[in-house]
């Protein structure tokens, strides 16, 4: 019986990670998708306001992971790890007191944030993937079936009808925009 309580706290615990994703997700998503196909056709070629649209539905996608980042690092950007000491010829030393350091760390981290928002979209969608399945074998293990609307194959469907309506959105604007 305790392996059954396990599972459902499980997939719980899946479930609310699943849905905070999708959120994200489904947001970015559909902003990505309409910069893409729809609004580059809308507007004239010379706005970048699509490029711009599309690269913030992507940050959104990936929110969550460079969020993540943001909390746990910024911290230790802003504490010396090393500190330059110049001694000269007549024995004075002179100290940046950790600037080179703290310089360094925080340089970093934004390459690390930037690199994030580049791949933080393909490592969410991938992290979704990942917990869908995961869900889905919990999901039979237990026997007491919660209502659909309740359970995590309600945000996978959510998720679905997201991806494939943004598509079907972006063409229709596309197509008002060629009228």
């Amino acid at each position: 019986m305790s392996d059954v309580n396990d599972s459902v706290a499980k997939l719980e615990a899946i479930r609310k990670v699943l849905m905070k994703q999708s959120i994200f997700f489904c947001a970015g998503w559909f902003l990505f998708v309409i910069s893409w196909i729809g609004l580059n056709y809308a507007m004239d070629h010379t706005s970048s306001t699509p490029a711009v649209i599309g690269l913030i539905g992507w940050g959104i996608i990936g929110f969550p992971k460079i969020w993540r980042l943001v909390l746990s690092g910024w911290g230790a950007a802003f504490k010396a790890d090393y500190e330059v000491v110049t001694t000269y010829g007549d024995g004075s030393k002179t100290s940046d007191g950790g600037w080179e350091s703290m310089q360094t760390n925080m340089i970093v981290k934004g390459i690390q944030i930037l690199v994030l928002l580049i791949i933080g979209a393909f490592i969410t969608m991938l992290h979704m993937i990942f917990l869908t399945f995961k869900y889905l074998f919990l999901y039979r293990k237990t026997t007491p079936k919660p209502a659909f609307i309740q359970s995590g194959l309600f945000i996978m469907v959510i998720n679905v009808a997201v991806f494939i309506g943004s598509f079907v959105v972006g063409a229709v604007i596309q197509k008002i925009a060629m009228l």
